[in-house]
């Protein structure tokens, strides 16, 4: 009787983990391929990931110049260039717009960056 009481009891545990794991849909979202060969020099394009638009900017040699030598002191996050793209000539950043919740656009604004 022993040995049939701790099978349910082990089973029920096995079953109670498993409740918890991530589903399939869950774990198909959570990761994003993009073919990057695609996206011409300049050129910015929209993916979703996760229900949010991911931007992947492919950045020119002017785009990363004048990123470098920008004064980010004045900024409300003044951080370097250098310290956000792990590959200059990629730029991937999450676009969510924190006050109305709209897709900004790119290559707009007075920074040629993304506006909303």
């Amino acid at each position: 009787a022993r040995f049939i009481y701790a099978s349910a009891a082990r089973l029920a545990v096995i079953k109670g983990i498993a409740t918890l794991s991530a589903s399939a849909d869950v774990l198909a979202l959570a990761s994003l391929e993009v073919d990057l060969s695609s996206i011409d020099e300049g050129n910015c394009v929209t993916v979703k990931w996760r229900g949010k638009p991911v931007f992947i900017k492919h950045r020119s040699e002017e785009d990363i110049t004048r990123c470098q030598n920008e004064d980010f002191s004045g900024f409300r996050d003044p951080q370097s260039d250098e310290s956000r793209v792990q590959n200059p000539k990629w730029l991937i950043v999450l676009g969510v717009c924190t006050h109305l919740g709209c897709v900004p656009i790119p290559n707009a604004g007075d920074y040629h960056g993304w506006f909303c």
